[in-house]
């Protein structure tokens, strides 16, 4: 999540102080409950939220989010540089909490935020959400081009070292499309859902192949 207060509890923790405006956090909590394990910030001067968060069969924790901050603490990650607007962010925090394996924007010129994060077997990262950027990063992926309107989904594939991108690309119509969330299956084919205001949204198979009407579908992706 994300929170604005100095005093927030820490215990170890990737980062003990609040470095501006709003932090992200990540809190590791014992299995009956009744302490923290770890706590602690991870953010730039600005604005810096945490979305959603995956762990893999080691402890490692994996938080994507949206930052406005162009001091977002950066290690390895996918890309190290702000570029501009919001961008979506992905950092992997080592099993102890003690500190980061990686961190890194993923992002273009206009707003991205990471919504949803998954990780497999073999410790590769899955982000989806939503971009309004025409040069978000793209690498392979469904689709390379951005459609248009508001904003398109996003599902990016990083890989286990966390320096670069094994898939990445847009699912989207010409209206507005954000996706909310990722499941991977035992294959490491990704699912991701949320919902869309594009009546040519791509379809291919799926449970529903026309748009409803109204304000807004849900759909259901496999990658």
């Amino acid at each position: 999540g994300g929170t604005w207060s100095s005093n927030f509890p820490t215990v170890i923790g990737p980062d003990p102080t609040n470095s501006g405006f709003s932090d992200a956090f990540v809190v590791k909590v014992n299995p009956d409950g009744t302490a923290l394990l770890y706590a602690g910030f991870v953010g730039g001067t600005s604005y810096d939220y945490g979305n959603s968060i995956a762990v893999d069969a080691a402890g490692n924790a994996y938080v994507t989010g949206e930052t406005w901050s162009n001091t977002f603490p950066t290690l390895v990650g996918p890309f190290l540089s702000y570029s501009g607007g919001i961008d979506a962010f992905l950092i992997k925090v080592n099993a102890t909490g003690s500190g980061l394996d990686y961190a890194g924007y993923l992002g273009g010129s206009s707003e991205d935020l990471g919504t949803g994060v998954a990780v497999d077997s073999a410790n590769n990262a899955y982000v989806t959400g939503r971009t309004g950027s025409n040069d978000f990063p793209t690498a392979v992926g469904p689709d390379l081009s951005f459609n248009g309107g508001l904003y398109d989904a996003f599902v990016t594939k990083v890989n286990a070292a966390g320096n670069g991108l094994i898939y990445s690309g847009y699912v989207g119509g010409t209206a507005w499309d954000e996706a909310t969330d990722i499941a991977l299956e035992a294959d490491s084919n990704a699912t991701i859902t949320g919902g869309t205001g594009s009546s040519d949204f791509p379809v291919m198979t799926g449970p529903g192949l026309a748009y409803n009407g109204g304000d807004a579908d849900a759909f259901v992706t496999r990658v």
